[in-house]
């Protein structure tokens, strides 16, 4: 699941253009119990009450499956782990 929260008032005054706010499970969960996380965040998002109030709230909810989401994460990873090594960034 995500909500983009560009258009709210936190967003704004911190200077972010977006943020999502994912659900991460433990990495040794077994499938069906993610699958049934899944399932049951799809269907409070299917809530037009629930949606309703997030988008008065200036998000936008979003879900994706967990294999979409898993992929999104790797690729963030590679994007900004190479970034930060080609940066030479450093812990201090």
């Amino acid at each position: 699941m995500w909500l983009r929260l560009g258009g709210s008032a936190v967003c704004r005054d911190s200077g972010a253009l977006e943020r999502s706010i994912p659900a991460f499970v433990p990495v040794k969960k077994p499938k069906t119990i993610i699958d049934r996380l899944s399932a049951e965040v799809r269907k409070a998002m299917a809530s037009p009450d629930l949606v309703k109030r997030f988008v008065d709230l200036g998000a936008e909810p979003m879900a994706s499956s967990p294999e979409e989401f898993g992929a999104f994460v790797k690729a963030e990873y590679q994007h900004w782990g190479k970034l930060i090594k080609d940066a030479g960034i450093r812990i201090e």
